[in-house]
């Protein structure tokens, strides 16, 4: 007879065995809804990893192994051409048309410059398009609604000037290497609220932020705003006044890295102090410190990741020659602000301080500086890559 006619589902014991095939079904299909817990025991130190599958009804899905992180480092290129003349202090600033804007700075023997120059990034060459007001170096630049402004600086004595220019096409004829007074003059808009050199400025939005520098032996540990070069308000003071700090604009903060302390202990030498400036709160904190202390370093921005490199740091006390003395770092450290850590991220193609920095597209460009003192006519570039961590 068969096993499921209406004949059959009236026997005895039919109920029984369906409710049993019933159970034994239901039993396999339930194994996969049973949450397996496997221990994994690494290396000898016994650290215990707990893996939990849960699954209703199906296998467990396999979890793919997550990648090595990527750490962010820079990687330094030397041009395939140089300047005509080595420069350092000066400023330098991205120009309308991707070329590379040269204002002032000091060259061989330390005479200051007064040229404002635009550099073919692609050639290497350099014209001269318009003239400062007077010799200028150690200034602070940005650029503002298309013009740009250059604040302070020495001539060699500390000035108060705001000189802005906008940049046209250079005169026919006009020289490439040296000022005449064929080509315009950059016009004076405002004044620092004293005389500063040896600030380093960054831009939060529209407002441009000056720090660190001096007047002569005077630290100036105001912390600058100004949207238009004209109008300046203090904003914050420096706990750890210093002249020639590297600078960044991120999240809203500022953060001074380095430069030559102005007061305490450590008067005349290079810092280390890493200070975080709230504009909008006015509070300043100390937040970490750099490998070693640095004066005259750079730092730039790349994809929200803060990079300092170069500057002089001072040869360790118990060297067998030169202790006490400068030397020029390579290094590139980079910043995390969350933890306030620093870590190597690559090292310069020619170790400079004092130079301009300006960033294109992808690339940073480090042009000029000073290497252990001299000035340099090397041109640098740095582009962001990855490197990836052991797994």
């Amino acid at each position: 007879m068969p096993k499921n006619t209406p004949i059959a589902r009236r026997l005895p014991g039919f109920e029984a065995r369906r409710a049993t095939r019933r159970a034994q079904h239901m039993r396999k299909g339930s194994l996969w809804a049973i949450a397996v817990v496997v221990v994994v025991v690494l290396g000898a130190g016994g650290a215990v990893g707990v893996l939990v599958f849960w699954s209703s009804g199906h296998p467990p899905t396999k979890v793919a192994k997550k990648p090595p992180a990527a750490t962010p480092v820079l990687r330094a290129a030397a041009a395939p051409w140089a300047l005509r003349a080595p420069v350092a202090d000066e400023v330098v600033l991205p120009g309308a048309r991707g070329e590379l804007v040269i204002v002032g700075g000091s060259t061989t023997g330390g005479q200051a410059a007064s040229g404002i120059f635009t550099l073919d990034v692609a050639t290497g060459a350099l014209t001269h398009v318009e003239n400062l007001r007077t010799v200028l170096f150690d200034a602070a630049g940005t650029v503002v609604g298309g013009q740009d402004l250059v604040f302070g600086g020495a001539t060699p004595s500390a000035v108060a000037s705001v000189e802005s220019f906008t940049l046209g096409a250079a005169p026919a004829g006009a020289p490439t290497s040296v000022p005449t007074a064929s080509v315009p003059t950059a016009s004076l808009v405002g004044s620092l609220p004293e005389p500063r050199r040896g600030a380093a400025s960054a831009r939060i939005g529209a407002t441009t932020y000056l720090c660190g520098g001096a007047n002569g032996p005077t630290p100036d540990p105001h912390v600058l705003a100004t949207a238009d070069g004209q109008q300046f308000s203090v904003v914050a003071t420096l706990p750890d006044p210093v002249l020639y700090p590297a600078l960044a604009a991120l999240g809203g903060d500022l953060y001074v890295f380095g430069g030559e302390a102005l007061s305490g202990a450590g008067a005349g030498r290079p810092s280390s102090v890493i200070q975080r400036v709230n504009p909008t709160t006015h509070k300043v904190v100390v937040v970490g410190h750099l490998p070693d202390a640095v004066v005259g370093a750079s730092a730039v921005l790349f994809d929200g990741e803060v990079f300092v490199f170069g500057g002089d740091t001072a040869i360790p006390s118990g060297s067998t020659s030169g202790a006490g003395a400068t030397v020029t770092s390579p290094a590139i450290w980079r910043f995390d602000p969350r933890h306030a850590s620093v870590t190597s991220a690559g090292r310069l193609n020619t170790p400079v301080s004092h130079a301009g920095v300006a960033v294109l597209g992808s690339d940073a460009w480090v042009v000029g500086g000073q290497s252990d003192g001299a000035p340099v006519s090397r041109v640098q570039t740095l582009s962001a890559t990855a490197a990836r961590a052991a797994a």
